[in-house]
């Protein structure tokens, strides 16, 4: 909100804040409709059917490999919690099925 206000003449600073949201609202919106655009030509999917399908993703993966946690030693410091027993087997249970669909 300061880094918005510096850029206000400081009469009516609210009404211009808002504007200003807005109009980087929409210029994130258009770059992201230029994104899938150009990513469905790509692919040679339609922009209206790409957004549909992220539309039905349940969850995003990221291809950053800046932050591993270890698996096992993330279990092990969790012993305690309920929520981890058995949890690497059903995890594993889990993804196979998903890979076999």
């Amino acid at each position: 909100m300061k880094r918005l206000y510096g850029r206000t003449n400081k009469h009516e600073a609210t009404r211009q804040i808002g504007q200003r949201v807005r109009r980087l609202e929409r210029a994130q919106l258009a770059a992201d409709h230029d994104r899938l655009k150009t990513e469905s030509k790509m692919q040679g999917v339609s922009v209206r059917e790409q957004i549909d399908q992220d539309l039905e993703k349940h969850y995003h993966l990221s291809n950053s490999r800046n932050d591993p946690i270890n698996l096992y030693s993330f279990v092990h410091k969790n012993q305690g919690d309920p929520a981890f027993n058995r949890f690497i087997p059903k995890l594993k249970d889990h993804l196979l099925g998903c890979l076999l669909e």
